[in-house]
């Protein structure tokens, strides 16, 4: 009796697994082209700002619970972009608020909140 590794009992034929290990590399390779691409449109820290507010808005941690690195990526990501020394502090405020908008606006898309 042949044995053939495409059929299953009771007739019915089954995908080898090849053609698994095929379709999982091809979906990881479109999840990485998506990730790479999301990535490639982020700002000079971004990527690090939204994970840290997403895992916020996530309810894993608070800003008072929030590790240190997570609260140096929000800032890296506010100050970004914005001399302080040439600038006045009212100036410094306003980049970071505005900073800080754009950063809610991109968490909301994730979140499905506004």
């Amino acid at each position: 009796m042949p044995t053939d590794i495409t059929t299953t009992p009771g007739g019915k034929t089954g995908k080898s697994s090849d053609t698994k290990s095929k379709e999982s590399k091809s979906g990881n390779q479109r999840k990485t082209q998506v990730i790479m691409e999301f990535l490639g449109g982020c700002t000079p820290y971004e990527a690090d700002a939204l994970r840290s507010m997403l895992s916020i808005a996530a309810g894993k941690s608070t800003l008072e619970t929030m590790p240190q690195y997570d609260r140096s990526a929000l800032n890296r990501y506010l100050n970004f972009g914005c001399d302080k020394e040439a600038t006045g502090t009212d100036s410094v405020r306003a980049h970071r608020q505005t900073r800080a908008l754009e950063l809610m606006k991109s968490v909301s898309q994730y979140v499905g909140k506004r």
